[in-house]
């Protein structure tokens, strides 16, 4: 629809006239504007300072967060070494032993004895490099 045929709808309309007291009212309501200044400085005001609370607090949880997450990411470190050297320790130990525990049932524990299965002059291979 064109704004030229718009228009003439609008000007189609029939006219009406206010309601009585609309000037007064009006004028009312521009004239005690005025004294709502000092309100409406207070208002600013007061919306500035939760602006810049919720800034801050924004501000600060972020903060918080990141020192939550560098002491998740230590912990995560530490827990991580001591694995490691846990790991270390049971490699240690495996090559210095002739045996493996293979754990436990009921009132049984099995454990494999290595030298019953090298013969003399064998080579031990990777697991990767047998077929």
């Amino acid at each position: 629809m064109s704004d030229d045929r718009i228009g003439g709808l609008i000007r189609s309309l029939p006219r009406t006239e206010p309601s009585p007291g609309f000037t007064r009212r009006v004028m009312a309501s521009v004239e005690s504007r005025g004294t709502d200044r000092v309100a409406s400085g207070f208002r600013w005001a007061h919306a500035f300072a939760v602006v810049v609370i919720v800034a801050t607090s924004l501000g600060g949880g972020a903060v918080w967060q990141r020192q939550r997450e560098a002491r998740r990411a230590e912990a995560i470190r530490a827990e991580t070494a001591r694995i490691r050297a846990e790991l270390d320790a049971l490699r240690d130990q495996a090559r210095q032993s002739n045996e493996i525990y293979l754990g436990q049932s009921g009132d049984r524990e099995y454990v494999l004895d290595l030298r019953q299965f090298t013969a003399p002059n064998s080579e031990v291979r990777p697991v990767s490099q047998t077929y």
